[in-house]
Formats: C-alpha cells, structure tokens, sequence
C-alpha cells in the first residue's frame, strides 16, 4: 500500500495528482504554503527542511512526489535566489528526507535544461546545458537528487498543460478576444498533458525502475499549437507568424526543446499521445466543465 507525500499540491500538477489519488483511494497529504481546509492536506513551507521532516515523521510514507517549483522562468531572471531556493535547495533537502525516511522520491524537471541548439530530439543522456536562471536551478536540482537521494525519478516535461492551472492553451483563449494575435514560430517543443504525466508516473512507480525519464507529447511550434486551438475555439481573427525574439522577453527560450521519449515508452509499454489528441481532450473538458 503507497502513501504518499505530495509536495506542491496546490499546483496544476500537484491537483491533478490529487484529483487522481482520491479517485483511486490512495493514501496521501498534500502540502503547500497554501491549502484547502480539508484532512488531506496541511500548510507547510516546503524551504523548511525540518517542517517537512516533522511531517514525515507523522506516518508511514512510502513516495515522496515533489511537484512544487519556482517557473516564473522570466522573473526568475531577476530573482535567482528564490527560484533556487525552490527548484535546487529544497529539491535537496527533498532528497536527504527520502533517503533518511526511506522514501521512493519522484522530482519533476524541465526541458528548458537544454540549450536548444539541437536539430534532433533531446535523448535522456544528453547533457543539459540551460540557457536561463530557470533552466539553471531546475538542473541544480536534478543534481541535487542524483547525489542525495537512493531511489529516485526524475522526470523531465516540457510546455505542461492541465485543467488546474493557468497554461498556455489558457493564455491563448484568453488572446483570443483580440482580432489579431502574433504567435512564435521558432519555438518547439512538446505540449505535456498533466493526466498522462500523472498515469505514466504511477505506472513508473510499479516498475521501480529509478533514474531519468522524458515525459511529454508529440512536438510542435507554438505557432502550430496557437492555431489548432484557435480553430478549436472558432477564433474568427488573424494570426500571424513571428520571431521569439521580438517579444524582447528577459529569460533566453531554447529554440529547440523536444525530448526523445522513446527509453520511457519502451519502460511504460505504451506512446505517448499525439499533441493534437490530448489538447483536444483538454478543450472538451474545459468545455464541459465551464457549462
């Protein structure tokens, strides 16, 4: 029987995980700096290495899953501290607390810990090179896990997109109240649906098989992205093609983030869906809900 620790549980993906333990009876307790008032969860500043430890000492947990992360990846640009405080120094003392506790800890990282200088998709054992404070704490972190914990996932996701948070399917319907939208085209990644990264994880925790994963969807531009949701949504205005770099935003993107997913598929047994797939399904359920 699991029970699990779930840090950030406030999140998109932290909820998500949520939605799906109470689903499926699963023993867990979520903490975050804000929290519902219910027996699931508890406030807790997961900086605080010894609140998190007097936590742990409550019960017998078997999975620590840490969805907590600082990604105002602009922001982070001007305010590294903070940003490393969440994504590297308390992903380590995270880590410390799995091996002391003997937890299985699962620990989310970013494809924005590649340079995205490559012209072919990012394999597991290419070495990370971030070209932001972001990308830079998020490896720090998974370095911090490699060398402080036992048994551990570390499962990298790109451009994530769920029900619970604010995403960029979001952001573009929200544009779309505009007659004319400037979408990048030399930006491509891979859209990470939340309900697929929470069923892959839990099918990962049966096969105990620890160490890195890539987790995501089928690759695209933004542009791409942009337009399949607009023509979803009966968006009736111009879109229009530009470069990234006129948006002079603070944090440097990579241009080419796509993570090779074919070691992960072959431990899952299965492909993930295409991206055309999950951001429909997302479309109908936000539909569906908002009825």
């Amino acid at each position: 029987m699991k029970k699990i620790l779930l840090v950030g549980s406030q999140g998109q993906l932290g909820k998500e995980f949520a939605n799906y333990f109470k689903g499926n009876e699963i023993a867990f307790l979520g903490i975050d700096l804000i929290q519902k008032e219910e027996k699931n969860y508890q406030v807790v500043n997961i900086c605080d290495k010894q609140a998190v430890k007097e936590i742990l000492q409550q019960g017998d947990f078997t999975h620590i899953i840490n969805c907590a992360a600082y990604n105002a990846v602009d922001i982070a640009e001007e305010d590294f501290e903070n940003a490393n405080l969440l994504n590297n120094l308390a992903v380590g003392n995270l880590a410390k607390l799995a091996k002391e506790f003997a937890c299985q800890l699962v620990h989310y990282s970013t494809d924005y810990v590649f340079d995205g200088e490559n012209s072919k998709p990012y394999k597991i054992s290419d070495k990370p090179n971030p070209v932001s404070n972001y990308g830079k704490t998020k490896y720090f972190g998974e370095l911090a896990v490699e060398q402080n914990a036992d048994e551990f996932h570390i499962i990298r996701v790109s451009w994530l997109f769920g029900i619970y948070g604010n995403n960029f399917v979001n952001k573009v319907i929200s544009w779309s109240k505009n007659p004319e939208l400037k979408i990048a085209e030399n930006e491509t990644s891979a859209p990470t649906y939340t309900e697929e990264v929470v069923l892959g994880t839990m099918k990962l925790l049966e096969s105990e098989k620890f160490g890195k994963y890539h987790f995501c969807n089928t690759s695209c531009t933004r542009y791409e992205w942009a337009k399949f949701i607009l023509d979803k949504i009966g968006f009736s205005g111009k879109v229009e093609k530009v470069k990234k770099e006129i948006f002079n935003l603070p944090a440097k993107r990579p241009t080419f983030s796509v993570m090779d997913t074919s070691e992960t598929e072959k431990i899952l047994g299965y492909k993930f869906s295409s991206w055309q797939d999950v951001t429909t399904k997302f479309l109908e359920k936000l539909n569906n809900l908002e009825k």
